[in-house]
């Protein structure tokens, strides 16, 4: 199955990808209850926790983000296998480009799967896409949220501290 979209947001490159790549961030794009550990500067081990009515599952995996050439454009690959869920493995690439003061993160790849998650995802599609732009969007507040204030837009950079009424 085909993946594909694009977030904007106003953090500059460097720091949506710093963000991107921290644990607690991670964490934070992935269903309550799930962990994320990082093993070494690209590579992380995880466990995404889902009921799927009656069953809960624990899914555990790996992820690595790997960068593309020079830019700063990420091949993501993820893998994760349970007994009775089946088989994950998602592959996308992350475009990363930065004009008029906004950073576009643009996502296009697929994911394939097996036993109970194939099934899953065959039949819904559309869910699949909107669970995954949701996790790019938590990914847009979490970095927009940790940005220097002087960074945010909008936002005023002091200059010498207080101000100071003159005496007459």
């Amino acid at each position: 199955m085909d993946l594909d979209g694009m977030i904007q947001t106003t953090c500059p490159v460097p720091h949506l990808l710093r963000v991107l790549q921290n644990p607690e961030t991670m964490l934070r794009m992935l269903p309550e209850g799930s962990n994320v550990t990082q093993t070494d500067a690209s590579h992380y081990k995880f466990a995404v926790r889902k009921s799927l009515g009656l069953l809960s599952l624990t899914l555990p995996g790996t992820l690595e983000m790997t960068p593309v050439g020079d830019g700063p454009n990420i091949d993501l690959i993820a893998n994760a296998a349970h007994m009775l869920g089946g088989k994950v493995a998602i592959a996308l690439r992350l475009k990363l480009t930065r004009t008029e003061g906004q950073t576009r993160l643009a996502y296009a790849g697929t994911v394939s799967a097996s036993g109970l998650a194939a099934t899953v995802l065959q039949k819904y599609p559309v869910q699949t896409q909107k669970a995954l732009k949701a996790a790019f969007l938590r990914l847009k507040t979490r970095a927009e949220s940790t940005l220097p204030a002087a960074a945010q837009p909008g936002q005023a950079r002091a200059k010498g501290g207080p101000h100071r009424p003159g005496r007459a």
